[in-house]
């Protein structure tokens, strides 16, 4: 019977007939779609919300960041807002000269600065003094970590020194 419409259109019964003992099959992929397209959508959803979530936690970084360096900036702003005159002078001598780095690695420049601005590095007739400016040097090449810790250490010891001062003030007045 197939080969009698292996070349023409099966006629309509049997479409017809076929076609009920398919409906169940198809509704059977009808709901096995329905649920991969929910499984799918789930999916893109909790990979949208992993990057979002991502985004946003990438985002406060840059927020966070951009929020230390206008910190920062104002800062430095602030420092040279409260920069003497003296200071602010010798500071374009330092930019005029090649920048901190040059100042502190040439020492022809570091005599001139000292010389310009520095009169307690200068004798009376205005010659740099070797002692003086060899301190200068030592200053320039100490490690700033170094500084913070010595300095660290004197604040620890005056605070101690005034905390004492204080307690014994307190003691006395009661």
């Amino acid at each position: 019977m197939v080969g009698a419409f292996a070349h023409s259109p099966p006629p309509l019964i049997v479409k017809i007939i076929k076609s009920i003992s398919w409906e169940g099959k198809l509704s059977g992929y009808a709901d096995l779609f329905d649920q991969h397209r929910k499984d799918i959508a789930f999916a893109i959803n909790v990979h949208t919300t992993l990057g979002v979530e991502s985004a946003n936690v990438k985002l406060e970084g840059l927020i966070e960041s951009a929020r230390t360096i206008e910190e920062g900036v104002n800062m430095l702003s602030l420092f040279r807002l409260l920069d003497s005159p003296r200071e602010k002078e010798i500071m374009e001598l330092v930019r005029a000269n090649g920048g901190a780095k040059e100042c502190m690695e040439n020492d022809a420049v570091l005599k001139k600065l000292a010389a310009a601005k520095a009169s307690h590095v200068t004798d009376s007739k205005g010659f740099v003094d070797p002692v003086k400016l060899g301190e200068i040097r030592k200053d320039l090449k100490e490690d700033i970590e170094d500084a913070l810790k010595n300095n660290y250490a004197l604040f620890e010891k005056k605070m101690a020194l005034q905390r004492q001062d204080f307690v014994d003030d307190v003691d006395k007045s009661v």
